[in-house]
């Protein structure tokens, strides 16, 4: 089921008080904080090596009702998340594997492992919706009496997804483990594995023909898949030949105000092609004829898109809700074309206006900022606004937290705070004033 998640901000708010945090060096680490290294060490059609190395990591102490607790932290972001267990730091990444393999994994070496003693990790939590009442820390019994190491495993291979190019895993590597019984907690400074493509059971497998690699997706690969050079070269001959296709579906009454963005986009290097809805049948009502086209010109263009333009507001071009325990509109119904999974084929976006003018005035600002834009005073670049309301108790953290990540790391000269809270001291009009007098973040 999907959640949205409720950020850390208020749980490090609730606990400044009494946390304090350290950084543990640990043998021939650094002294200085930083996240682990994880290197693909081999990589063939038969496995790939993973190796991750520690020099470190982070401590902190609070307290919840009568027990005190440590968290774990590797600055990764990643932990185990089963209720009731303890939560465990972790290493992730991702892999492109083979289209129809089953994937396991070996230890090859866990190295320098060091014991921590009298170390309470605290219990992982459900998720929960932003609004409702934080759960509290509720212990498994039978966890926390275990005297065997958690997690079980120094690794775990998700079950496979399709992401366009590539049938995809997130392997997690686990350099910490914990023993609840005797509170010890071990750490390797590093551990090397291997995930085995081999026979088995195949768990979604990629049944799609190969075709190039456009430029967008392969600078999104690259960044975020570990071992993409190597399938790129011994797959592609390490060429991404594809082209940046974009694919706008539009109603017929909107396609004349589209050109002149259309032949922009044109002449920036991404092909344009428009559907109008008369073509394909399409209404304002119906998603799935849509999607159907979509999945249809992905799977037989030479070069699919890579983006998807919807052209009009919901009531023009029609919208897609999902139910779980709530009901949301989802875009990316119209991109999940390959796989059981989450994942996205294309990108897609939306022009979100009502009638014909609308769509000219957002086309024609659109081509003109990106053709002429204000250059002759550069210093509103690094110029930023975060606004943000009351309906939910994060964000005026969130915000807060933004503002300085902008102003520490963004080089960011001066970033404005509009907090919708009480009492209030701003209005929208000096929202509107702050930004015509040049802002280049909102």
């Amino acid at each position: 089921m999907r959640r949205k998640i409720w950020t850390v901000s208020v749980l490090m708010m609730a606990l400044a008080i009494s946390a304090r945090g350290e950084w543990v060096t640990l043998k021939n680490g650094t002294s200085v904080s930083s996240a682990p290294k994880i290197t693909v060490v081999q990589d063939d059609a038969s496995g790939t090596v993973l190796k991750v190395e520690l020099s470190g990591f982070e401590k902190t102490t609070f307290t919840s009702g009568d027990r005190t607790y440590t968290s774990i932290d590797l600055m990764t972001d990643a932990f185990t998340t089963a209720a009731g267990l303890p939560e465990v730091p972790c290493v992730t990444g991702i892999l492109a594997v083979p289209d129809n393999a089953a994937l396991t994994f070996e230890v090859i070496e866990v190295a320098g492992e060091q014991t921590f003693q009298d170390v309470v990790l605290q219990p992982a939590r459900p998720s929960w919706k932003e609004g409702d009442p934080e759960l509290p820390y509720v212990e498994s019994v039978t966890a926390y009496q275990s005297a065997s190491a958690y997690p079980a495993q120094y690794a775990a291979v998700d079950p496979p997804g399709i992401f366009r190019d590539f049938r995809i895993t997130r392997v997690a590597l686990y350099p910490v483990r914990y023993v609840a019984a005797t509170k010890e907690l071990r750490v390797a400074t590093s551990l090397t594995i291997r995930v085995v493509y081999g026979a088995g059971v195949v768990v979604n497998p990629k049944t799609t023909l190969r075709k190039p690699i456009a430029p967008s997706y392969g600078a999104l690969y690259r960044s975020s898949i570990l071992n993409y050079q190597n399938v790129l070269d011994r797959l592609y001959d390490g060429m991404e030949s594809g082209r940046d296709v974009m694919l706008c579906i539009s109603p017929d009454n909107y396609v004349n105000s589209l050109q002149p963005f259309a032949q922009w986009r044109n002449k920036t290097g991404t092909q344009v092609r428009i559907t109008k809805f008369s073509e394909i049948g399409a209404t304002s009502s119906n998603p799935d004829i849509i999607k159907n086209y979509i999945a249809q010109v992905y799977h037989t263009w030479q070069n699919p898109p890579t983006y998807i333009l919807l052209v009009g507001d919901n009531g023009a071009v029609p919208t897609k809700s999902i139910t779980y325990d709530y009901t949301i509109v989802s875009e990316n119904y119209y991109v999940e074309i390959d796989g059981n999974d989450y994942f996205p084929e294309m990108m897609i976006g939306r022009f979100t206006h009502d009638n014909e003018a609308g769509e000219q005035v957002l086309a024609s600002k659109i081509v003109n900022y990106e053709k002429a834009p204000y250059v002759a005073n550069t210093a509103w670049f690094k110029k930023g606004v975060v606004v943000s309301n009351n309906q939910y108790e994060s964000a005026v953290a969130t915000k807060r937290f933004a503002r300085e990540r902008m102003m520490l790391d963004g080089g960011f000269t001066s970033v404005d705070t509009f907090m919708n809270h009480s009492p209030c001291y701003s209005s929208l009009n000096d929202l509107i004033g702050t930004l015509n007098n040049g802002r280049g973040w909102l």
